[in-house]
């Protein structure tokens, strides 16, 4: 299909759900798999809308058929992408269907989060 042609592989990072066991917290399993999305420079009027904490000037947005969990689904552990070597958290994600290609718009931000 044409549209694939500007498409480039994006690789996805989803942490597992944690648990606790004898009042011991266990990290749910790390995955990481890859998604073809277009990536472009996030516009200033869409990241406006963005929660206060997510408004960084380093963002993009990706359009993709596939669905990933954003901030707004899940607080604690939203997917991340790897773009250009760094890590960026999905923020938002507006699901469009009312066109010929079904797609997802997610807007990603810079992870500025303590990893240590």
């Amino acid at each position: 299909m044409l549209t694939s042609i500007f498409k480039r592989n994006v690789s996805v990072i989803r942490k597992g759900v944690g648990y606790f066991v004898d009042h011991v917290w266990y990290d749910g399993v790390t995955s990481e798999f890859i998604i073809r999305a277009s990536v472009h420079p996030t516009p200033a009027r869409v990241l406006e809308t963005l929660p206060e904490g997510y408004r960084t000037s380093d963002s993009f947005t990706l359009y993709t058929t596939t669905r990933l969990i954003s901030a707004e689904d899940n607080t604690s552990n939203p997917d991340s992408v790897i773009l250009y070597d760094n890590q960026y958290l999905v923020a938002q994600i507006r699901r469009w269907d009312n066109t010929v290609l079904s797609h997802f718009e997610i807007v990603v931000t810079k992870d500025e989060r303590d990893v240590n």
